[in-house]
């Protein structure tokens, strides 16, 4: 079998050292997110398997595979929303929250996930990593629409969802759950 051609983008114009530890969990499982065809020496680096991919661009940017934080922070993702409506994307927000808030006045799913680990980022933003019995989901709860009259944000990812597992219900739950938690601990 032919060896891949080494593929690579433009050198950074200086070089980040791999993190020690991720800034959000301090987890030392820390991976670079790499583009385009794996090389010999990425491959090294990363114990035999490149990161996960993202957004084409930002370089280097790095994947802590404990709680699947993605630093750094792309300025789009954080701005998104300003892309539609806001007028849409508040009252959007706001429905789902509403839905999110009745459901978590209801009796708690018998699948709904546990609370593992949470904290809070410097930029105000609350982290729940979520386990269920195949894995953890992470969900961030976001205040950036507050100041504008809208709720909070709850956003959920997972690195991989099993087969058979609805990604979609299991994201829903963790979210259910962060709502639960916070309620409790505000209360």
């Amino acid at each position: 079998m032919a060896e891949p051609i080494e593929m690579r983008d433009a050198e950074p114009e200086s070089p980040e050292a791999k993190p020690s530890a991720c800034p959000d969990c301090g987890s030392t499982a820390i991976v670079a997110i790499a583009y385009g065809m794996p090389v010999r020496e990425m491959r090294a680096e990363s114990g035999g398997e490149p990161g996960p991919a993202g957004a084409v661009g930002q370089s280097p940017r790095w994947y802590c595979q404990y709680c699947f934080h993605r630093w750094p922070q792309d300025l789009f993702s954080e701005l998104d929303w300003a892309a539609e409506s806001e007028q849409q994307y508040l009252t959007e927000k706001t429905a789902e929250f509403a839905s999110l808030c009745v459901e978590a006045a209801m009796t708690p799913h018998p699948e709904e996930p546990a609370v593992e680990k949470y904290w809070l980022q410097d930029n105000g933003r609350r982290v729940f990593l979520m386990s269920f019995p195949w894995g953890r989901v992470r969900v961030e709860r976001g205040l950036h629409l507050v100041p504008l009259g809208g709720p909070p944000v709850y956003e959920a990812s997972a690195d991989s969802v099993p087969q058979g597992v609805d990604e979609h219900k299991a994201k829903r739950l963790a979210q259910l759950a962060a709502v639960r938690f916070d309620r409790k601990t505000s209360a």
